[in-house]
């Protein structure tokens, strides 16, 4: 793996502390998700401490659903209706989770985990050309963005029991958007130019504050994550040359100034990366590596990143990486080669 230091103004100029941090050995055996075959890459929300609930396509492309309850998956349960994107599942509050998926007819496609079970697949109405991304708001709303069919990004919001009229957000948005809550009730969503240019915008519950210009020129959207602080949020992509490149929103006015500007972290990255929080300004994220097709990850302790680690297994898609809470955990779930769904915990 190339390492490449860096410190980024969140850093406080620290730099690689953990470099050689035997990271690996303190993550669990992989932990198969069920015989079911799935595709393409999955989502996983943590609706409360210890729990995870995952989504993805199987290859009938239905929306297929799973949870683990800290020891075991329940196995991969099929929701009836035909989905055309990857799913992106978030937090909806009270134990509660909704995952959605682009339908058939273009319309956003929603299941909501009721803190038992899922719920049938119904349509959110819309007309959405990329696969959605969701993010936690107050008082458990959620609300899903994506691509509209006219150009640029439209979005609805559930308030738990329906959901609002689409609205379009006017940008220069040629990439489906990754968003993530920021812990104060808002959302924020960074997306790309046609020149994979990183824009973004917050989203207040009721309004969207303007597009403005982050920096970065990315391979694909950026995945963003909540930072365990009110306001933050911590994004990251993968950049030409296939490393990982990181940048923070420090919260406050919306302004490019609060942005900390993109770092290298390193790495030969062959899949886009996500990220789970471990604690406050704490997050893993993991990603598939080029040569080895294995799962690495990287780890922010909250003062420094350590160096990438291997994990293990053999990807067939983006890692999905979420908080399991419980013993400041994160959770990484991933389709192998042979698309079976796999977990593993750490660190």
């Amino acid at each position: 793996m190339r390492r490449t230091s860096f410190s980024l103004s969140f850093l406080c100029a620290a730099a690689f502390a953990l470099a050689n941090s035997p990271a690996g050995a303190a993550w669990s055996a992989l932990k198969s998700m069920g015989p079911t075959l799935v595709q393409a890459s999955l989502s996983c929300a943590t609706p409360k401490s210890g729990q995870v609930v995952c989504a993805a396509r199987n290859l009938q492309n239905s929306l297929a659903v799973n949870r683990f309850n800290g020891k075991a998956w329940t196995g991969w349960t099929t929701i009836t209706g035909t989905v055309t994107s990857n799913p992106s599942c978030a937090d909806a509050g009270a134990g509660k989770a909704i995952c959605t998926a682009r339908g058939i007819n273009g319309a956003l496609m929603a299941s909501v985990f009721n803190g038992t079970t899922f719920g049938p697949l119904s349509s959110a109405g819309g007309l959405i050309t990329s696969a959605p991304s969701c993010a936690a708001l107050k008082g458990g709303k959620v609300v899903c963005v994506a691509r509209s069919s006219a150009g640029g990004l439209t979005y609805s919001v559930f308030n738990g029991t329906a959901w609002g009229a689409f609205k379009t957000i006017a940008t220069p948005a040629y990439s489906a958007p990754g968003c993530a809550p920021d812990r104060a009730g808002n959302a924020i969503c960074t997306f790309l130019t046609n020149s994979s240019h990183v824009l973004a915008s917050r989203f207040t519950g009721t309004l969207w504050e303007p597009v403005i210009d982050i920096g970065g020129t990315a391979l694909e959207e950026p995945a963003c994550t909540d930072f365990g602080f009110a306001g933050m949020v911590l994004c990251v992509f993968r950049g030409y040359g296939n490393g990982l490149y990181a940048n923070t929103f420090n919260g406050g006015l919306w302004s490019p100034a609060r942005w900390g500007g993109w770092g290298g972290l390193g790495g030969a990255l062959e899949s886009k990366a996500t990220c789970g929080l471990l604690g406050v300004k704490q997050v893993v994220c993991g990603a598939q590596e080029t040569f080895d097709g294995a799962l690495w990850v990287n780890q922010f302790n909250g003062a420094a990143w350590s160096s990438f680690t291997k994990i293990g297994g053999t990807l067939f898609s983006t890692p999905s990486c979420t908080s399991l809470t419980t013993g400041k955990k994160v959770l990484c779930a991933f389709i192998g080669v042979d698309n079976k769904g796999f977990s593993v915990v750490g660190p």
